[in-house]
């Protein structure tokens, strides 16, 4: 109970470690709302002639989930985010380039602890209380280079027996002349 003229000190619950946040607050009587200002969880008003009623309003926390390079899209639920609350379930699906020559090379989500698929397209991880950042960088896809007999592949005068997206590679027959064979036709397949 409190009298008229009082000064009521109000404190409001820190929700931070759920993940909520005070977003406002107010005292209401005679059917009329009064904003309270908070600073800290704390307030205070004057007590009206009246009954009053105090109460807060409270939101969960979202934090960022920042795509550094662009290559990673985020999902919660199945609906793509760009924040989320802490605790929330986060899958993560990255570009494929590989018709680009390029394959994932490493993916970090700083902030959080990140599960990767073992085809490294896609991972997942728990939103903590804090913004996280996605960063995916890629790498030439190495392609193998199967020749058969007296085929030498080369990438300069180095025989190679693998080869990037778009490296020149020359190909080098075996002269059989010398045994009575003589070069018909070449080819190659990929994949």
């Amino acid at each position: 109970k409190a009298n008229y003229n009082d000064i009521i000190s109000v404190e409001f619950a820190n929700l931070s470690a759920s993940g909520k946040s005070l977003v406002s607050a107010k005292y209401t009587y005679n059917g009329t709302d009064h904003a309270l200002v908070i600073n800290d969880y704390k307030s205070s008003f004057q007590m009206p002639a009246a009954n009053v009623t105090i109460s807060a309003v409270y939101e969960t926390k979202v934090y960022a989930i920042i795509n550094e390079d662009g290559y990673a899209t985020a999902k919660v639920s199945g609906k793509t985010v760009t924040s989320a609350a802490k605790d929330a379930s986060v899958v993560l699906t990255f570009a494929d380039r590989s018709a680009e020559g390029q394959e994932i090379d490493e993916v970090t989500a700083t902030g959080a602890t990140l599960t990767l698929a073992d085809d490294k397209k896609s991972g997942s991880f728990t939103m903590p209380a804090a913004d996280v950042a996605v960063t995916v960088t890629y790498k030439a896809k190495e392609y193998t280079i199967t020749s058969g007999d007296n085929v030498t592949a080369k990438k300069g005068a180095e025989t190679v027996t693998a080869a990037n997206f778009n490296e020149l590679i020359s190909v080098e027959f075996a002269d059989l002349s010398a045994s009575g064979k003589r070069l018909v036709s070449a080819k190659y397949t990929y994949n």
